[in-house]
């Protein structure tokens, strides 16, 4: 009878140490499972820091396209200005030539 009782009690540690190294296994996967998870999530975090430099990298493109309208726009100004100045001349040169030729 002793030895039934002690067979009985190494079976049932045995299943015990089965049953705690299953459970371990399954934590490991777990962990394992949530590393590989983290590891998806940091991807799309850099992924999506890409394309915020990317949207700053347009932005800035953008500006300076704007820049470039800008000074489109002064050197369309100063071109004016310019006419301005030799329709000007012109006149005061038709005001010389009328004077000489009175």
């Amino acid at each position: 009878m002793p030895t039934t009782h002690l067979k009985k009690h190494v079976l049932n540690k045995i299943l015990e140490n089965i049953q705690i190294s299953v459970l371990e296994g399954e934590g490991d996967r777990e962990v394992g499972k949530q590393d590989r998870e983290g590891e998806k999530e940091g991807r799309k975090e850099r992924e999506g820091e890409k394309e915020g430099r990317k949207e700053r990298e347009g932005e800035k493109e953008g500006r300076k396209e704007r820049e470039g309208e800008k000074e489109g726009r002064k050197e369309r100004e100063g071109e004016k200005e310019g006419r301005k100045e030799r329709e000007g001349e012109n006149e005061r040169r038709k005001e010389m030539e009328g004077q000489l030729d009175s």
